[in-house]
């Protein structure tokens, strides 16, 4: 990881890592969607989704590598915090239907004392900018809380 520690959650789901392990296979093997983009201009998370839902079979199982870790992350949440909604945001709010149902499938929807409770998974509207509003609004917030 780039802490420098070893199991976090960012190096294991980040897109650019998720870009550059798809871009080390295919020094090593061809996959006809991402093969031209890459010998063309270089690969970007979006291409890989693209290529995913398009039907590559290494893009597929790249992305559902990530939604396996997206959902053990999740599930660690909803554990500690028994959440009703969890929002992803940022790259992967643009990683498509098919991969926020695999997180779904992946993630338990029942509350740590196993009452039942369903948890509702959903991308931010705001895609890759929702952490950025959010720190803005809370930031706000506290400044005004103390004004």
């Amino acid at each position: 990881c780039l802490c420098g520690g070893k199991g976090c959650f960012e190096a294991a789901v980040s897109p650019r890592r998720l870009v550059d392990r798809i871009a080390a296979r295919l020094a090593g093997e061809e996959d006809a969607f991402l093969s031209p983009i890459r010998a063309e201009r270089g690969l970007t998370f979006a291409d890989i989704v693209e290529a995913a839902e398009a039907g590559s079979g290494m893009a597929r199982a790249a992305l559902e590598r990530s939604a396996r870790f997206f959902a053990l992350g999740i599930r660690n949440l909803m554990q500690t915090f028994d959440p009703e909604l969890v929002v992803i945001q940022g790259e992967y709010a643009g990683a498509g239907e098919c991969f926020l149902e695999q997180v779904r499938e992946r993630s338990p929807q029942t509350s740590l004392l196993g009452l039942g409770k369903t948890v509702e998974g959903r991308y931010s509207r705001l895609g890759q900018f929702g952490a950025s509003v959010g720190g803005s609004i809370y930031a706000a917030d506290i400044f005004f809380a103390n004004a």
